[in-house]
């Protein structure tokens, strides 16, 4: 059996078309560098090291193993990362909004209080 899915791409289009041009531009930009400053902020803070970046993500060094780490955010509602190999001891974090930045580094201050990162 074969699927029709034209109906999945119309509504892409549709979605693209309205999240293009420099409407977006407008709106990513500054949060994408607030949210940034946000978890380099976070980082800096508590001592995490990070590797430089010119886009709209980052790595930061985790301790500990990748799937425990990858278990408990997971758990507190944040998908993170996946292996880097060699880099093993780093997680990539994608910016999101600024509000989900702030919750996203109280996450990374409670794992320091139970010492996992």
């Amino acid at each position: 059996l074969r699927a029709d899915y034209s109906h999945d791409l119309d509504r892409m289009r549709e979605v693209v078309g309205k999240w293009s041009g420099p409407s977006i531009v407008y709106l990513c930009n500054p949060n994408n560098r607030r949210a940034r400053a946000i978890l380099e902020e976070t980082l800096d803070d508590l001592g995490i090291e990070r590797l430089p970046s010119h886009t709209n993500f980052l790595m930061h060094r985790i301790t500990g193993d990748q799937k425990d780490y990858r278990d408990r955010m997971s758990e507190r509602g944040w998908l993170v990362g996946r292996d880097f190999p060699p880099m093993l001891s780093y997680n990539r974090v994608s910016f999101a909004m600024p509000d989900d930045m702030v919750r996203f580094s109280e996450t990374l201050r409670t794992f320091r209080s139970h010492g996992w990162v």
